[in-house]
């Protein structure tokens, strides 16, 4: 990645902005994930700026996460994708907080998560140095979500008894209102 043509993804950036507004520390995420999984941390070659990533054992197949407790994972959100999308989506499990908030600064929310392969959206527009706005890049957005759409499995059947319950409230509400 050349990290010249995108200061804001050097790592060393990116965990200075992020440690900036936690009030835990580099060595504490780190400690606390050798403890969630295994001595074999590496951080994640481009962080974002909400979080702190690390993949974690042997093999790498496990990705933790420090993410401000501001804007911390909706569970059942990630229990549905997993749901629907199977191995498309990480398995998510919630596992402590770390620091607290204090003069301007909050704790941290750590996940345990199963690492996806491949390669993010991010990571191939860096690699590729392609303009986001570019008629290169869209082309490339649509034919993924083309084959996102093309691939997407039959709803699971939890889709289909929430369709049934919000039909029920759309009558029962409908029928409620049309009476006054």
């Amino acid at each position: 990645m050349p990290e010249s043509h995108y200061p804001e993804y050097s790592l060393s950036t990116a965990l200075l902005h992020f440690f900036s507004l936690t009030s835990t520390s580099l060595p504490e995420c780190n400690t606390k994930a050798t403890s969630l999984v295994s001595e074999d941390i590496i951080p994640v070659p481009i962080q974002r700026n909400c979080s702190y990533r690390v993949y974690a054992s042997p093999s790498s197949e496990f990705v933790i996460q420090f993410r401000l407790k501001s804007l911390k994972l909706d569970l059942e959100t990630t229990d549905l994708a997993r749901e629907i999308y199977g191995s498309l989506a990480p398995s998510v499990l919630f596992r402590g907080e770390l620091g607290d908030s204090e003069a301007g600064k909050e704790g941290v929310c750590v996940y345990v998560m199963e690492r996806i392969r491949g390669i993010s959206y991010l990571e191939f527009i860096l690699k590729n140095d392609v303009n986001e706005d570019s008629k290169e890049n869209f082309e490339w957005r649509k034919r993924l979500m083309v084959d996102v759409a093309r691939y997407s499995p039959p709803p699971p059947p939890l889709f289909f008894y929430l369709r049934g319950v919000l039909a029920a409230l759309r009558s029962a509400t409908t029928a409620k209102f049309a009476s006054h």
